[in-house]
């Protein structure tokens, strides 16, 4: 673990340590000795990264208010040298500070730091901190805001090569520049049979990687942030094994340079969890249970998933959601908008599993398995209430049938016409989702659709002047999708479908959001028309911003902390939407904590003081759950428990699967002098944590698909405005 920082206030710590241990009682002591440093205030409009620059050097070096210049090693094909999750994360930074992109490559890694110290750019990405050993006085870095690691990379026909020693008789192809090639190179003198091939530095990922699928090359070893986004879309390279463990990854900046790392820093605070939710993962149920995330892909409607009062619901997700619990998983949602985008979406390793009342064999792809049916439904004509009844398929002649992207109906309506009723499939635009469609059925701008038999009711409810007119086939199987890959996924699934189907949790859900489902207040009528997470949105936004939070990760500790009920009042009594304790209110100024301004003021100012008391150095998605669990347990807590996880030989700096577990066996009862003890009640803790992480991660997704979904609602508003004329 590393040294935690040493230049507070130690009055200071000792009442941060006092309030996040016990939230209980205030003392004219720690009156007297908190002292609070908020964080600096925002930067003037435009950064002002240029500091001295020698009079003697060309303009050209100077740094310039309107463009960032990065610095990077590889070649001008930026895409083919830096991963695209750090490019956006540097172009978000660039973007929202009004400045314009510049991007510089060089051939070795020694010139990125001569050509940064020389004024030749303002940031070096690409990099972890091991790039500056040795001139740590005239460099600085940002916080760690993520990490990668080498891994070896083979054709997935290759067999046993499972471990370092494998290698020793395999051809191994590297760049020298890379930090493996040092470490095999000591291994040649020992090992005749292995061959080390230097590559030349100006080859791309995609050309080495080419060669190894060709049988050129045996192996190469290459960074993972390149390799998420690679593999899966060649299932023909696999990487077997992890060659290094975890570096950091941090931008660099001269020392001179402190606007522009402190603003980098405050940008990497808020934006840093956002980033994580998007990883690429192909993985089977064991290392999703490790990460303890369920990634579901779905699309939103009344019965199947929709978003009310800052908490997931709907029967798809309800059902999957057990299954999850009993794995000890929480629920990510990845919502698409088409049948086609759902299959996408699982091969490339964006979600887990599919559960989206896809009738069986809908998805034919050799890559894909289907479970076992958990629902039966026909599927069901839809039109107006003012039209007859159809009797059979021949009265769709000549009609006009509407079908959403997310419908899986198209090849059933195909069949029909192949049987010589003539009528038109009519593909609604991208973003027009099932309500929507629906919508204009009843507004006469389409003629007829189809549901699914078990959608019926749900939708109706939410619609006016609609009706059933007719079933088309007998009642057929609907299943959640899997990867082929992914074996043990696919029979746990199974063997959850066939214990709970028609059970209890299964027949509640049915009833609640299928057979006999209410009518949902407007504001959730449409996923897409969902602005905010809660009714304190806008004062979690400022004060999120001053304190550099995401402010969906406040909304979700909020939802965690009161359920967004400025009311709420705990059995220990700690009170309000961010529930205080009476002496941490009492020390933050809060005089009202029902008080929903006061309350979420005095909550987040709390959460940065708790991480300020973190060491800079450590990645920032673990200070941040370190943060929140110190908010939960305390920070006293916390800071046993890694230093029990370094005696355990866990890794005392990551949260997940280390220091929760240190947490965890603090919270153990045993048996002294015939009492039941504990070191501490902070199990709550790891729990705390893992739900915030799930609900921040889900209303990341919401928040992100309605800025994606409003320009296409914008045009669906004005279809609404022409026929509104008529």
């Amino acid at each position: 673990m590393r040294k935690c920082q040493t230049n507070v206030d130690l009055p200071k710590v000792l009442l941060l340590e006092v309030l996040s241990l016990t939230q209980r009682f205030l003392s004219t002591a720690i009156g007297l000795a908190l002292v609070f440093t908020p964080i600096s205030s925002s930067i003037a409009n435009e950064l002002q990264f240029s500091t001295e620059v020698d009079p003697g050097k060309p303009e050209s070096e100077s740094l310039s208010n309107e463009s960032l210049r990065i610095l990077y090693q590889g070649t001008n094909n930026v895409a083919q040298a830096i991963a695209k999750k750090e490019r956006a994360l540097v172009e978000q930074f660039a973007k929202e500070n009004q400045l314009t992109t510049e991007w510089h490559a060089v051939e070795e890694e020694w010139q990125l730091m001569s050509a940064l110290i020389n004024g030749h750019g303002d940031i070096v990405i690409g990099q972890g901190e091991s790039l500056a050993s040795g001139i740590t006085d005239q460099i600085k870095f940002t916080y760690s805001w993520g990490t990668t690691r080498q891994q070896v990379v083979v054709r997935t026909d290759t067999t046993q090569i499972e471990r370092l020693e494998d290698l020793f008789v395999r051809q191994i192809a590297l760049k020298k520049s890379s930090p493996s090639w040092s470490i095999l190179e000591k291994y040649l003198a020992e090992n005749s049979m292995m061959d080390l091939v230097a590559i030349p530095e100006s080859s791309e990922l995609v050309e080495i990687i080419m060669r190894v699928t060709s049988g050129e090359y045996d192996v190469t070893i290459v960074e993972s942030d390149y390799l998420g986004e690679y593999l899966p879309q060649h299932p023909e390279v696999s990487a077997v094994f992890d060659f290094s463990k975890e570096e950091l990854r941090a931008w660099a900046v001269r020392t001179d340079a402190e606007i522009l790392q402190n603003r980098l820093n405050e940008f990497l605070n808020k934006n840093h969890l956002s980033m994580i939710v998007t990883d690429v993962r192909l993985e089977d149920l064991p290392k999703m249970q490790e990460r303890k995330v369920l990634r579901v892909i779905t699309y939103q409607s009344p019965g199947n998933y929709f978003f009310n009062n800052g908490k997931m619901h709907g029967f798809e997700y309800g059902f999957i959601e057990k299954f999850a619990k009993l794995k000890k998983m929480n629920v990510d949602v990845v919502l698409a908008s088409s049948h086609e985008e759902m299959r996408e979406l699982l091969l490339s390793g964006d979600g887990d599993i599919i559960a989206a009342s896809l009738p069986e064999n809908s998805l034919h792809d050799e890559n894909i398995k289907m479970t076992i049916a958990y629902n039966y439904s026909a599927p069901v004509i839809i039109g107006r209430d003012t039209e007859k009844s159809l009797v059979d398929i021949r009265d769709l002649e000549g009609r006009r049938i509407a079908l959403a992207p997310e419908s899986p109906y198209r090849s059933l309506l195909e069949g029909i016409q192949q049987r010589g009723i003539d009528f038109e499939i009519i593909d609604t635009d991208e973003g027009v989702n099932v309500e929507e469609t629906l919508y204009r059925v009843s507004h006469a701008m389409h003629d007829l659709t189809i549901l699914g038999g078990h959608q019926v009711k749900a939708e109706l409810t939410q619609q006016y002047g609609l009706k059933p007119l007719f079933t088309l086939s007998e009642p057929v199987g609907q299943s959640w999708a899997v990867r082929a890959s992914d074996h043990k996924l696919l029979s746990a699934v199974n063997d959850y479908i066939k214990q709970e189907y028609r059970g209890d949790t299964y027949n509640v859900l049915y009833s609640k959001y299928l057979s006999r489902p209410k009518n949902r207040r407007a504001g959730t009528r449409l996923l897409t028309h969902v602005d905010k997470l809660s009714p304190y949105d806008e004062i979690v936004k400022k004060n999120a911003e001053q304190h550099s939070f995401d402010w969906r990760l406040i909304v979700a500790q909020m939802y965690q902390e009161s359920q967004f009920d400025p009311a709420a009042v705990s059995y220990a009594g700690a009170e309000g939407l961010m529930q205080l304790m009476p002496a941490t209110a009492r020390a933050l100024g809060v005089e009202d904590v029902n008080d929903p301004t006061l309350n979420i003021t005095a909550g987040v100012k709390y959460m940065s003081i708790l991480r300020d008391q973190f060491e800079q150095e450590l990645p920032l998605e673990d200070k941040t759950w370190f943060t929140l669990a110190s908010y939960n347990a305390g920070f006293t807590r916390v800071k046993k428990a890694r230093l029990l996880a370094e005696k355990m030989g866990l890794d005392s700096d990551r949260w997940f699967g280390n220091v929760e577990k240190a947490m965890l066996k603090l919270s153990k009862p045993y048996i002294q002098d015939g009492e039941v003890r504990r070191l501490c009640r902070c199990g709550q803790a790891v729990v705390y944590v893992q739900d915030i992480r799930s609900l921040y991660n889900n209303y990341v997704r919401l928040t992100e698909t309605t800025q994606l979904a409003r320009a296409d609602n914008k045009t669906n508003s004005r279809d609404r405005g022409r026929l509104a004329l008529l």
